[in-house]
């Protein structure tokens, strides 16, 4: 199952990008918090696009402290 890395962790470099779209998607959908959407795994990996399902309000809660990974990355 996928979800917010567990740990505090820097956003590498290599996934500053995945995290700028994950922002964007999660700034369109502010009306609709309840329903969980896919957001990029925010991983080190440049070849990574595994869906991270979290909802919103999920999203918002973890996006300045962890970076959002695919379970296992």
């Amino acid at each position: 199952m996928a979800s917010a890395a567990g740990e505090t962790t820097k956003i590498a470099p290599q996934s500053a990008h995945k995290h700028r779209v994950n922002d964007l998607i999660w700034e369109s959908l502010q009306d609709a918090r309840t329903n969980p959407v896919a957001f990029f795994c925010e991983c080190a990996s440049p070849q990574c696009f595994q869906p991270v399902w979290l909802t919103p309000d999920e999203y918002e809660r973890v996006r300045d402290t962890r970076s959002v990974r695919f379970a296992g990355h």
